[in-house]
């Protein structure tokens, strides 16, 4: 049996900005002297893609309730990122503090949907889909589905942060030509995750910030789809190449997010060569006995060789923020 290098990373928590405003329907309720003011970081940079901020012209929605009271206090409040910690929003679409300095509690994703203006706190749910081909920057971005929370906030003139946490889980890998293989023969080399269930119901909960926090309580709030067979397809990711004279594989690395979901198959990863001569070579990484959580991320460091297909090694967990290394045997 076979052993595969996978290091598993808590994937960056997303410290997000946030505040909201009232509705039409109580806005003589609103202080107009203290509005809402947002700007984001995220608390760590180790990522290749919306590293330290949301990337620009990201969507961001937040909605917001009196905290004494719970009263709705702001419905789906659209917001772009600027990519520099900052966003803007429509003419006209300001949002401020209740009068008195009542405190609010905000809510607010990112990810592949539109919400009609105004539109009510999502409690019930709705249907999130990644994108198959995530080798798109906007369309990892997307993928990449946000959450949250900040309870009992008052004004600040310099805004109020709130910490967005990843909802799924994250693939990475990277390629290293083994064997008689060398990096050309690895040149334009395609990589397909196989059957991902793509599609989830994301019912977001008005937990607590600590609740958020916790992976298993996120997971809680995602159901995937029930027609899994229909949901299922192959992921497409940027395919990155580990220089063969390079000691190690280096930090660069191709990525995708998905649902978290568990694997046991013969074929997890496919990797397709279009070198002259390899051409049409299809290897497969197999993937057994795991379940992906959400807030990991999973890189695969694969050694390629045209007869072996993979290096035996073993799996890596690490935590995205702290060293705390084990190893997992993921074969049968």
């Amino acid at each position: 049996m076979k052993k595969f290098k996978i290091f598993i990373l808590i994937m960056a928590v997303a410290a997000f900005s946030s505040c909201s405003n009232d509705e039409a329907t109580i806005a003589q309720q609103a202080d107009t002297s203290k509005p809402l003011i947002l700007s984001s970081v995220l608390e760590s940079s180790r990522a290749t893609t919306q590293t330290d901020q949301i990337v620009a012209g990201q969507v961001v929605y937040a909605w917001a309730d009196v905290s004494s009271t719970q009263a709705n206090w702001v419905n789906s409040w659209q917001l772009t990122a600027s990519g520099t910690g900052t966003f803007t929003f429509a003419d006209g679409a300001d949002k401020y503090f209740p009068k008195g300095n009542e405190a609010i509690d905000i809510y607010a994703t990112h990810g592949r949907y539109q919400f009609a203006a105004n539109a009510a706190f999502p409690s019930a749910g709705y249907t999130f889909a990644v994108h198959n081909d995530q080798r798109l920057e906007a369309n990892y971005c997307e993928s990449d589905l946000l959450y949250g929370i900040k309870k009992g906030v008052t004004y600040n003139a310099g805004g109020v942060g709130v910490k967005f946490y990843h909802m799924f889980s994250k693939v990475e890998v990277v390629l290293k030509a083994d064997g008689a293989l060398t990096d050309d023969d690895l040149a334009g080399a395609e990589v397909n995750i196989l059957d991902v269930q793509t599609q989830v119901t994301f019912a977001p909960e008005k937990t607590t910030e600590a609740g958020i926090a916790d992976s298993p309580t996120r997971e809680n709030m995602l159901t995937l789809s029930t027609d899994q067979q229909a949901a299922k397809a192959a992921i497409i990711m940027n395919t990155v190449v580990a220089p063969k004279a390079n000691t190690g594989f280096g930090s660069e690395v191709g990525e995708a997010c998905i649902p978290p979901q568990s694997f046991d198959t013969d074929q997890f990863i496919k990797i397709v060569l279009h070198s002259a001569d390899y051409n049409g070579t299809t290897l497969y990484v197999p993937l057994h006995n795991l379940t992906m959580n959400s807030g990991y991320k999973y890189t695969f460091q694969v050694s390629v060789n045209a007869v072996a297909n993979v290096a035996a090694s073993t799996v890596t967990v690490t935590p995205w923020g702290a060293e705390d290394i084990r190893d997992i045997d993921l074969t049968k």
